[in-house]
């Protein structure tokens, strides 16, 4: 009998219907409980890599944190980097965990370890340290260089500000060596410079004395005084105004610029260098000419006997083998990374007279306007000019006269390794000779102490027009200067792209910035090289203090290349 369908009960209906949406809420179910164990799996995966990214940072900052740590020690003891390796306990431990071991920063989780490279040290007074920082498993190295604050640091630095006193100034010279606001203070004849609107100074400058500006001068690097040290804030400088100064002062590019700093002492003399010289280097005695060809050197010094005293390492010969040759121009000498020209004994054959020129290098000593700084036939003055392909410093005892163009190779002074040092206990000057009985320029190319064909591409006594000098220069006890400066003719405009440390100011030339009535309009432009790579063997201030003078993150096998130490557990 069929089955009548209009019989079925509701509840047969909804039964066969409610296996269906059983079917459906388990489905549902399911997706949602995937959405929430993927939302919670996401959260823990995002708070363990928020937790793994914090440690990345903080890592960092632990490495940072052990350069901080051993720049500190190196500044309570100038010769950490060489006796931190004995500083033990009973149980040969180092007394600084982070030699050795691991050290920790108090109250964090936060560990740090570095290793110590000086071996550069003798030669440019850098130190490499190499810091791993870890925080729970993440570790991040840094490795910097390490030294000393430098004169070179500075494209303008000065002890005094005010004209080197053998130039312009009392008679007797004194008096000059007094700062801005000393009790007494500076003599009646004393110059002092001001920094007017048409200077423009292309890159970082300090005085130990107070900055004294007229005008807007444009400063376009850190300027620092060691003047009027405040008790908080900006440092005062001495204002000689034309216009008003801006608030913010818009003549310096760093907002709170002239900053005060810690005044940096000039050594008395650059005798150590003269010992560097005597073990890894060249010295001569007397006037010396010294012509740079790449990587060797033509002299002629004919008052050094023994211009070597000994080079552990090398085998340069600083006398061609003969020292009786260098009373000729010696060629082809191999360059040492220093040089030192010290004063002789006597004058030997020679004499300072000016009827006829008796000079060990056939000098006119009149070709010098103030007979007081007239070159004299024992001296240690160097007569240098010429293009470097290496890495030198050179020193007098008494002056470093730039007879021509001082460059590196090719004319290139940003880029390369080539680097000059000149440190002359008296003046580094520009030669620009003069004579008294005629009072006209004196021709120089081609006339001593050059040989007869140079510099090449001169004609016989051609005039030195628009000099161009590459190096860091430091004068210890005088300044930076152009011979007569106030009696030559204009000549164009003298470049120096370096540095330039002095005790005084010295003068280049007369009449305003932009047109000179004698000598030279100034272009002096900072190496920034000089930041991290350094002249061999040059001269820094007195107790200096190290800076952090380059850095890079690096790999750790890099930075530590045996390995670091097992890390403490727990």
């Amino acid at each position: 009998m069929p089955t009548d369908v209009s019989q079925r009960t509701p509840a047969s209906r909804f039964g066969d219907d409610a296996g269906i949406a059983m079917v459906s809420v388990i489905a549902i179910t399911a997706v949602l409980t995937l959405i929430a164990v993927t939302a919670i799996s996401f959260t823990l995966n995002a708070q363990r890599y928020s937790r793994n990214h914090q440690d990345w940072n903080a890592a960092l900052a632990a490495a940072e944190a052990g350069v901080d740590d051993f720049v500190a020690r190196l500044n309570r003891d100038r010769q950490y980097f060489d006796r931190y390796e004995d500083d033990l306990d009973g149980d040969d431990n180092n007394l600084n965990p982070a030699i050795d071991r691991w050290a920790q920063l108090p109250g964090t989780d936060a560990w740090y370890h570095y290793g110590i490279d000086a071996t550069e040290v003798l030669e440019t007074g850098a130190v490499t340290v190499a810091s791993t920082g870890r925080v729970g498993a993440e570790t991040r190295t840094v490795q910097v260089r390490v030294r000393p604050e430098s004169f070179f640091d500075w494209i303008y630095f000065t002890d005094y500000e005010v004209v080197d006193p053998r130039i312009i100034g009392p008679a007797d010279g004194q008096g000059c060596d007094r700062r801005f606001d000393e009790t007494p203070g500076r003599v009646s004849g004393c110059v002092n410079l001001r920094f007017i609107s048409a200077d423009v100074l292309l890159g970082p400058v300090h005085s130990n004395d107070a900055l004294q500006i007229e005008g807007n001068p444009t400063f376009l690097g850190p300027t620092t005084t060691s003047f009027n040290e405040p008790t908080g804030g900006h440092v005062d400088f001495v204002s000689r105004a034309i216009v008003p100064p801006q608030d913010p002062d818009d003549r310096f590019a760093r907002d709170g610029d002239p900053a005060w700093d810690e005044e940096k002492t000039f050594p008395p003399t650059n005798d150590s260098i003269l010992g560097d010289a005597e073990n890894y280097g060249c010295v001569y005695h007397g006037p010396t000419y010294i012509h740079l060809q790449g990587e060797t050197m033509t002299v002629r010094s004919p008052l050094s006997d023994n211009p070597k005293a000994g080079s552990p390492g090398t085998t340069a010969d600083c006398a061609n083998g003969d020292p009786a040759d260098l009373d000729a121009f010696t060629a082809n000498v191999d360059i040492p990374p220093v040089i030192y020209v010290n004063e002789a004994a006597d004058c030997g054959p020679y004499t300072n007279s000016t009827s006829p020129p008796n000079h060990p290098l056939g000098l006119d000593r009149r070709e010098e306007t103030r007979s007081d700084l007239r070159y004299d036939c024992r001296f240690g003055d160097v007569f240098v000019w010429g293009e470097l392909d290496t890495q030198l410093t050179i020193a007098a005892s008494n002056n470093i006269n730039i007879i021509w163009d001082l460059i590196y190779q090719d004319g290139v002074w940003q880029d390369g390794t080539n680097i000059l040092g000149l440190v002359a206990d008296n003046f580094v000057q520009v030669r620009m000779p003069r004579t008294n009985d005629d009072g006209a320029d004196r021709p120089v190319a081609r006339r001593a102490p050059f040989p007869a064909d140079q510099p090449a591409g001169t004609s016989d006594g051609q005039l030195w027009e628009d000099p161009e000098i590459h190096g860091a220069i430091l004068s210890l006890e005088r300044s930076f200067r152009v011979q007569n400066h106030g009696r030559i003719s204009p000549l164009g405009t003298l470049s120096v792209y370096g540095s330039i440390a002095q005790k005084f100011r010295g003068p280049v030339g007369t009449g305003s910035a932009t047109t000179p009535v004698t000598g030279f309009i100034k272009d002096y432009r900072y190496d920034q090289r000089l930041r991290f790579i350094s002249p061999p063997y040059f001269i820094d201030p007195v107790e200096a203090r190290y800076v952090v003078r380059g850095w890079a993150e690096v790999r750790t096998a890099v930075g530590h290349p045996d390995g670091l130490p097992d890390f403490p557990d727990g």
